[in-house]
């Protein structure tokens, strides 16, 4: 986008998704969305409304839009983002979390493997890559481990990507590795899911 205000709000979401929580989430989904309508072409902002929507789903929060039609509405954002921007990875990857949470994997994988292929660097894309062979959805271990200890590489202080990585070694036994992740998250602030591992 070339308008600034847009981008910043854009930056200021990215932010507050970082954190996980409700609120937060919240108020991303708010700064994306007034990203959009002062610039309706912005394809990147437009897949992180999607985003958002998903991890509102994902999470099982209450929401003024019905928790079935959140999946419905981030594909159509994420397919939006697409549509201005065939090139941009957020809307692949986006597109990706959606079909993980509808359970098509096969076409999952390819929107994330897309995304990938367009931007390595995108930490977000190697969550979701993650996401989609972690302990709620494929049980893959040997894949998830890998794509989130590439995630937090990229940017550390991704601390849903930490819980999402103790949880993978927790499901493979290795719980003083876990507890170390966890804490990882913890060290970024504290967070109810990731107390909530840790004690488990």
């Amino acid at each position: 986008t070339l308008n600034n205000e847009a981008y910043l709000l854009f930056l200021r979401g990215n932010a507050l998704m970082k954190r996980r929580t409700e609120g937060d989430v919240a108020q991303a989904l708010a700064a994306y969305q007034e990203a959009v309508r002062l610039d309706p072409r912005f394809a990147a902002a437009w897949a992180r409304v999607g985003y958002a929507m998903a991890r509102q789903f994902a999470w099982g929060w209450r929401t003024a839009t019905p928790a079935d039609s959140l999946l419905p509405l981030a594909r159509v954002a994420a397919e939006r983002a697409l549509a201005l921007d065939s090139l941009g990875a957020e809307g692949w990857w986006v597109l990706g979390s959606a079909q993980t949470w509808t359970r098509e994997y096969a076409a999952a994988k390819a929107s994330i493997d897309r995304a990938l292929r367009l931007d390595s660097l995108n930490a977000d894309a190697w969550h979701v890559l993650g996401g989609l062979y972690g302990p709620d959805f494929l049980n893959d271990f040997r894949r998830a481990e890998p794509a989130f200890r590439r995630a937090v590489a990229i940017d550390p202080d991704m601390r849903s990507t930490w819980r999402q990585l103790g949880r993978v070694l927790a499901n493979q036994g290795r719980f003083a590795e876990a507890e170390a992740v966890f804490d990882t998250a913890l060290a970024l602030g504290p967070w109810q899911p990731a107390f909530v591992y840790r004690a488990a």
